[in-house]
């Protein structure tokens, strides 16, 4: 073998052999024209948003995720995201919705080490609630209640429900009762189905009523949660004042009807005395009467 094939094969044996830099020393950043390693970044909806992956290693595979799902995964961003650059290095959301809120991350893959940066999409009102439900809810002994809980971005939904006049402890829903059931609905926004997204319960009673609170988590571990709390009517509660009222109206007239019959004894017992005593007592009274008679 020549003197330098030798020396090539010794520098190919210290390039593999030479160890790679640290973990620590690959860096990723996400940035925008706007913002340089922003942690949020918020939109308005309808616009476009370009958002740029910088790594400190050209090697390794480029990719983007939402939620730990990669953006081509994700149903809601279909046809609405574009990934280019070098090593796809930028991703670009169009007609942004006030539903792709979430955590969107640059991952560098180099071999089976992962490298990455997040950054937080977010409207103006988004930091306000990711699931909603009604804050009150009042419905009538024995009749069917309906929650809802209201979704902004993809989230696992659970129910979970305290019964605040005996102070338990919150239990998670349905439970072993038939007549509570989680059922799913469709977002007309999103064009999808919202897995156990409303809550059923069938003929209500009074034990139902307390603090029912609709929990949402992404797959990145946020947890977004509303309460409603539930007050049941008792059925007959609309009979009571009509009966008050039946039982005023019935004392009333009683009222009257024995003042009136007490003052009818009392006119007749007074035209009894109206009478004159001479008149009553006099023998000879009924004797000129009969004179009067006889001429």
């Amino acid at each position: 073998m020549k003197y330098h094939h030798l020396v090539l094969l010794c520098c190919a044996f210290v390039a593999i052999s030479w160890p790679r830099p640290a973990a620590a020393e690959i860096k990723v950043n996400i940035y925008t024209n706007l913002h340089a390693d922003p942690e949020v970044v918020h939109y308005s909806a309808k616009n476009t948003i370009e958002l740029n992956c910088n790594t400190t290693e050209s090697e390794g595979d480029i990719t983007w995720e939402k939620g730990g799902k990669l953006v081509t995964e994700v149903s809601d961003l279909k046809d609405r995201v574009v990934i280019k650059g070098h090593n796809n290095n930028t991703l670009t959301l169009k007609d942004l919705k006030e539903n792709d809120v979430g955590n969107y991350t640059c991952v560098l893959t180099i071999g089976s080490a992962r490298y990455q940066d997040s950054v937080a999409l977010a409207t103006a009102s988004s930091a306000k609630w990711g699931v909603r439900v009604t804050k009150n809810t009042n419905v009538v002994e024995g009749e069917k209640l309906t929650l809802k809980c209201e979704v902004r971005g993809d989230l696992t939904l659970q129910w979970w429900y305290r019964n605040t006049t005996s102070g338990d402890n919150y239990t998670q829903l349905p439970g072993k009762e038939e007549r509570v059931r989680l059922v799913p609905y469709y977002d007309e926004d999103r064009k999808v189905n919202v897995t156990d997204g409303e809550l059923k319960i069938d003929e209500v009673n009074m034990g139902d009523r307390g603090e029912y609170i609709c929990i949402g988590e992404s797959e990145d571990g946020q947890r977004f949660n509303m309460t409603s709390a539930v007050r049941i009517k008792d059925k007959y509660a609309a009979l009571w004042p009509f009966l008050g009222i039946c039982a005023e109206v019935f004392v009333l007239c009683a009222i009257i009807f024995i003042y009136e019959k007490k003052r009818n004894k009392t006119e007749l017992e007074e035209s009894d005395t109206d009478q004159s005593p001479d008149q009553k007592n006099t023998p000879d009274h009924g004797k000129e009467s009969n004179l009067r008679h006889r001429q």
